[in-house]
């Protein structure tokens, strides 16, 4: 877990999700090894336990599937916002491109040297 900000990471996530997935597996495991005469005595503390494991399980893997999706389209919102900001630059470039070929096609050649001669700049 991200200590400075308290979020859970995808990794995060996996090993939670791996750590409930075991822990259901080892409650199977041990069902499967107590004697068929013997089922019926289980507490009923063990099998709400099971039962509020389980429930655990599904939500956690609820939350962990609405956490990817959300990152997801988070990812996607960015990268259509950071292309549509390229789009706009190059337009903008491309504009001030085309200005100034006019300008330059418009004026005459003296008026051209002499704004050159003022106010030339390097890229």
């Amino acid at each position: 877990m991200d200590k400075a900000q308290g979020n859970i990471s995808s990794g995060d996530t996996i090993r939670i999700v791996f750590g409930v997935a075991t822990v259901e597996i080892a409650c199977l495991v041990s069902d499967s090894q107590i004697p068929e005469g013997n089922r019926v005595m289980l507490p009923g503390l063990y099998i709400k336990a099971r039962q509020y494991l389980l429930t655990a399980a599904a939500v956690i893997m609820v939350l962990a599937g609405a956490y990817y999706l959300g990152g997801q389209a988070a990812r996607r919102s960015m990268d259509i916002k950071a292309e549509r900001e390229d789009r706009k630059r190059l337009r903008h470039r491309l504009d001030v491109k085309n200005d100034v070929i006019n300008a330059v096609r418009s004026s005459d050649d003296t008026t051209v040297d002499a704004q050159l001669a003022a106010d030339w700049m390097r890229d």
